[in-house]
This record gives structure tokens, C-alpha cells and sequence, in this order.
């Protein structure tokens, strides 16, 4: 049974540091300014109203409770197993505070408390206590190291502000315990009051949906600010926002409907409900969109950013309208341009719309020539005899217009050629390619290329975070390892979050199999996420789609990159002389050059690196043959 009742708009939290006179560091108070800082730079920050004692004393513990009458609250210090909080008393002697005797002050007097963290050791079985009065509480088995402490709590705070459950707070502090290679992450236990729900999100959405209304009508009509898909986008991911689309009676047209709702954050629903809000508040822009973007689509800021700056920044007379994405198979080009292709900022740069391609290896091209010119309003190109007759046509139409031409999956220079000859001066063209001899023969303008990198660690791990929230929470540590050694490729990440996922349900644990997954060709065989579901509507496995590469191959190169994998090390990196005692040969300069130039080796210095999933991959070949 909770002390307090409901929660006011704004959230108050009390941050209290005890640093004794018998300690010399200041942790305490580190702890509650580095929990002020990760509120800060959270998205409702302006939620949260927060009041910082940074010298508690014996003392002062029930007058502040009483002053502040928070509805959060945040106790930092320093506690012996037998002896208590470790504080400060009046006259600057130590003073320890037993904490059954601190649950009774509180308990009298916080009157609106719904969550208290102890931050301090040994406090597991006070929280426990408190629990019976309070919804949440949170505390510490034990001791727990101090960094780990002051990477977890920071942490928990920001993903409260961030929108999330208590829950979801709790597992996101141990995964970052997790990520900083740091220990004792579950020491740290929350305890659930009776009738209490540790899925409740502290945050709720308070705008009218009137106001909402009104917002979401702006941006269907491209007049809205950044400033209402802000509010608009906070709404939703908190969960306070539901927007669906119904055909009325009347005038069948669709209408929104606003509801109050959670229980949409990191759920499988996310991504069908994220998908029905893009369709409203980003209406298909004229001409051939890409797909939707996939509803996991993570720590790529970086990547939208500098391919918007590309793609939008004023261009001078003499440079290249042409912009090339490349980078491994599997790390995320479809998505990055899925997720372009439906940006609002370049909607607002183009705003005659996108044409959208995937070309894959061999196209038909005047039929994708012909899909452009029909969504042009011409019917003409498909009976042009030639690519240079349907070029010129599609040109035509081109000439005065501003559009985003997106040209995905190209594996010759020659079938990019035509989308470049036929872009005309006030249109930007986007290639996305995963061979660095296409992006040579495209252009040699170093500037106008990005090569997309596999995930950084903490966003690999949310990726699983995402995907297999219970596997993650009960495997933080197995889990971290498999997202190194998988080397961060989401293409690998999701086809392992699958297996998972599968084996969790059968209740008897997934740590053999994340070891399996960690040591052989696991996911070589499996079938790859749904979103990279081919035109014949089958879903590829991940060795039919990195065969793509491999099967392009002279006999001679094929059979050298089969042989990295037999003899690769941990991680996968060779210099010339490893490869010439590999290969047998007397310059592996000429196999190198080809390898590197299907994307299949890179250069990193004076060695040439191999990705996990592709010596996985050319030992299933090995296996094979």
C-alpha cells in the first residue's frame, strides 16, 4: 500500500548525499550531481523537479523529507553491514543510523512518496521493509563496488526521464553496469509494494489531446514545426499517445484518435504502432518511397546527420549531386535509407518527393527506369528500345524538378549509371552499395562518400536490449560478450536476438546457446529479419545473402577467402605475410585488391581485417566444398 496518492504534473525528487567526516571521499555528492546531469540531458527533464542536500546530517533527515515532500527519493552514502548509514551528527562526530530507524522517519514523514532508492550498501532489507508502505524501493545486497554504483544510478535516473517503466529503469542501470565491464549489477533489487505494477511509467504525457490534435494536423500538412514533432514524438514514446487511423462513415476519411494508453515501450507492439504513426504524421511523399524503416533502429544519429548534410547542404557549381553510402553486408545501409527516405528535414529540402530503386545484382533496368518515369506521369519509358533512349527520357522529366533519387543495392557501376545521368541539376542522387570497387567507379570525391559502421557496443547491446529484454536482464554479461564477439553487425545481432528469443520460451535457459552462437557458423544457416524479405517474397537465409557476394568470385579468389577462414584468428586480421603462408602464393597483393574490393576484407593500417560473420561465412563454404 503506497503512502502518497497520485502524482502532480511535475515530479519531485529529493537527491540527499551523506559524506561522512570519517570518509575522505566525496562520493555522495559525485553520485547526486552525476544523477542531476543524466536528468538533465534527458528528453522530459522539464518533468522533473529536482532539490539537491548535499551535506546530510542526522538531524536534518526527517525536517528535509518534510520541506521537500518529495515523490522520489534519493539517499547516497557510505553503510557498514552491522553499523547503518554512516552520517554526520551536530557536532561533527560520526554517527550511524540503523535503517529500520530511517524507514520510520520516512514512512512518517513523506506523504507522497512512491519510490525511494538507498543508495548505500547493505540496505536490501530496509528496502524490503519500506516496500510494505511504499510502492517502489530500491537498495543494495551487500556492498557493491563504487564504480558500479555511479554507473548505475545515473543511468536508472536518465531512463526515468526518458519515459520509461521502473522496471525498464532498473535494467537499463545493470546494462550499463554490464557495458562498462564493471560488476555486481544485480546487486542492486528493486522491491514492488503489494498491488504495485513495476511497469508503470512515472512520466505521463499531460497535453490535451486537443492540442495533440492540433500538432499532428500541422505536420499532415507539412506545416508543422520541429517543436510539435517533439511534443508529438515524446507523447508516443512514453506511451501516452496511441494513433490510429479509421475509415468514417461519413466521408470516408481518416480520422485520428487520440487515447490514453501504455505499454507500447520496447514491446512487440512498438513496431506496428510506431509504423501506423509514421503513415499518419509522414504521408508516402510523391514518387516511390523506400519501405518503412525497420521499428529497431538504433545509435545511427551520427550516420542521419551527416548523410542529411550531404544530402542538403548548398552544393557549388562544379560539385557532384551524387552521394554513396557502402559498408559491410548486414550493417544497415536499406535501414539508414529507409529511415532517409522518411526523414521530415528532407521532406521539407525536396519537396517534389523521392524516387526510390533497389537494383540488386541483376536488374532489369529499363523496367526500374519505366517505375520512375510512371510515377513522373509518363507511360512512354517502358517502350524505349535502349537504357540510353529510357535515360534521356527520364532526364526529361527530371530536368526542373527537386527530388531525392535513391538508388539501393548496386552491384556494378554500370547499372548505377543511368539514375546518374538522369539526375538533373536540382536533384540529389543516393547510392547504396556494400562493394568499394562501385564506390570507386562512381565517384572519386572522397567527401561525397560515408562508409556506415557496425554499431558501437552500447548500442549493439540495446539492440538486444530491445528485441530479448528478458534474455538480456537475466544474461547481462553473456550477452555483452556475444554482442563482441559478433563484432556489432545488426544483421547478425537480429538473427541472434531470434534464436534467443525462441529458446527462452522453452524455459530452460539460453546460455548454452549463446555459446554456441559465440564459438561456430550458428546463424550462418538461419533465416534473415523479415525486412530484408526479397521481391519474390521469400525470406533469405544470411548465407544465401552474403553468398551474393561470394559467388561473384574468380575460382582462384573464392577459394583464398574460403581459406581466411580456416586459419583466422580472434579478431580476424592478417598482414601480407600471414596472407602470402595462408594462400601459398608469391604476391597476395592481386587476391587482396579483389577482396578488399567486394567489401569482403578491410584495410585497417598495414592489415587487412575480416568480419565474424564473414569467417563464419567462408567456413560454412569451406564445409561445403
Amino acid at each position: 500500500m503506497a503512502v502518497g496518492g497520485t502524482m502532480s504534473d511535475k515530479l519531485k525528487l529529493l537527491l540527499l548525499a551523506a559524506n561522512s567526516v570519517d570518509t575522505l571521499d566525496s562520493r555522495a555528492t559525485d553520485e547526486i550531481q552525476a544523477i542531476d546531469r543524466a536528468i538533465q540531458a534527458a528528453p522530459f527533464r522539464e518533468r522533473f523537479d529536482i532539490q539537491k542536500e548535499p551535506a546530510l546530517r542526522v538531524a536534518d533527515i526527517g525536517p528535509l523529507v518534510l520541506k521537500h515532500n518529495p515523490d522520489l527519493l534519493h539517499i547516497s552514502g557510505h553503510s557498514r553491514e552491522t553499523e547503518g548509514l554512516v552520517l554526520d551528527s551536530e557536532l561533527r562526530h560520526v554517527a550511524k543510523v540503523q535503517c529500520s530507524k530511517l524507514k520510520d522517519v520516512l514512512l512518517s514523514a513523506g506523504s507522497k512518496l512512491q519510490l525511494v532508492f538507498f543508495g548505500f550498501c547493505h540496505s536490501a532489507e530496509c528496502a524490503k521493509e519500506t516496500s510494505a508502505r511504499i510502492d517502489f524501493v530500491l537498495g543494495i545486497e551487500g556492498e557493491i563496488p563504487v564504480k558500479s554504483s555511479l554507473a548505475f544510478n545515473p543511468a536508472f535516473y536518465a531512463a526515468l526521464a526518458s519515459g520509461h517503466s521502473i522496471q525498464e529503469a532498473v535494467d537499463y542501470g545493470r546494462s550499463i553496469v554490464g557495458l562498462k565491464k564493471l560488476h555486481r549489477a544485480r546487486a542492486i533489487v528493486l522491491h514492488v509494494g503489494e498491488g504495485a505494477d513495476p511497469t508503470k511509467r512515472l512520466i505521463k504525457s499531460t497535453t490535451r489531446a486537443d492540442e495533440l490534435k492540433s500538432d499532428l494536423e500541422q505536420l499532415v500538412h507539412a506545416a508543422g514545426s520541429e517543436r510539435d514533432w517533439s511534443n508529438l514524438r515524446k507523447a508516443i514514446d512514453c506511451g501516452a499517445l496511441v494513433i490510429s487511423q479509421q475509415e468514417t462513415e461519413v466521408d470516408n476519411q481518416k480520422e485520428y484518435t487520440f487515447t490514453e494508453n501504455s505499454g507500447i515501450f520496447h514491446t512487440d507492439l512498438r513496431g506496428d504502432v510506431y509504423r501506423r504513426v509514421r503513415e499518419v504524421l509522414q504521408p508516402t511523399p510523391p514518387g516511390i518511397a523506400p519501405p518503412f524503416r525497420p521499428s529497431v533502429f538504433v545509435g545511427r544519429e551520427d550516420a542521419l546527420k551527416k548523410i542529411r548534410q550531404l544530402l542538403t547542404v548548398q552544393r557549388s557549381a562544379n560539385q557532384e549531386n551524387i552521394t554513396v553510402i557502402h559498408g559491410l553486408p548486414g550493417v544497415g545501409k536499406t535501414s539508414l535509407v529507409s529511415a532517409i527516405g522518411h526523414d521530415p528535414e528532407i521532406a521539407r529540402s525536396f519537396k517534389e518527393g523521392i524516387l526510390w530503386v533497389s537494383l540488386e545484382q541483376k536488374p532489369n533496368l529499363i523496367t526500374e527506369i519505366a517505375r520512375w518515369g510512371r510515377a513522373l506521369g509518363s507511360e512512354e519509358i517502358l517502350k524505349a528500345p535502349t537504357v540510353n533512349d529510357a535515360t534521356a527520357q527520364l532526364a526529361a522529366l527530371l530536368k526542373t524538378r527537386q527530388m531525392l533519387l535513391i538508388v539501393d543495392d548496386v552491384w556494378e557501376t554500370e547499372h548505377a549509371a543511368p539514375f546518374a545521368g538522369a539526375a538533373g541539376d536540382q536533384c540529389s542522387l543516393m547510392i547504396t552499395t556494400r562493394l568499394p570497387m562501385v564506390v570507386d567507379g562512381i565517384t572519386t570525391d572522397q567527401t561525397r562518400t560515408y562508409n556506415l559502421p557496425v554499431l558501437t557496443e552500447e548500442f549493439a547491446l540495446m539492440v538486444l536490449r530491445i528485441l530479448v529484454p528478458d534474455v538480456v536482464a537475466e544474461n547481462e554479461r553473456d550477452c555483452l560478450k556475444l554482442v563482441q564477439d559478433l563484432e556489432r553487425l545488426p544483421l547478425a545481432l537480429h538473427v541472434a536476438a531470434g534464436l534467443l528469443r525462441r529458446e527462452a520460451r522453452l524455459g530452460w535457459g539460453v546460455s548454452e546457446l549463446i555459446e554456441k552462437i559465440r564459438k561456430g557458423t550458428e546463424l550462418i544457416d538461419k533465416a534473415a529479419p523479415k525486412d530484408r524479405i526479397g521481391k519474390d517474397g521469400v525470406i533469405p537465409s544470411v548465407a544465401s545473402l552474403l553468398n551474393r557476394s561470394t559467388d561473384v568470385l574468380d575460382e582462384q579468389t573464392r577459394e583464398c577467402f574460403i581459406y581466411l577462414g580456416a586459419f583466422a584468428p580472434k579478431p580476424a586480421a592478417f598482414d601480407l605475410e600471414a596472407l602470402k603462408m595462408v594462400w601459398q602464393v608469391d604476391d597476395p597483393k592481386p587476391i587482396v585488391r579483389r577482396l578488399v574490393g567486394h567489401g569482403l576484407l578491410e584495410p585497417v593500417g598495414r592489415r587487412f581485417q575480416m568480419h565474424r560473420i564473414l569467417v563464419d561465412h567462408a567456413k560454412s563454404l569451406c564445409t561445403d566444398d
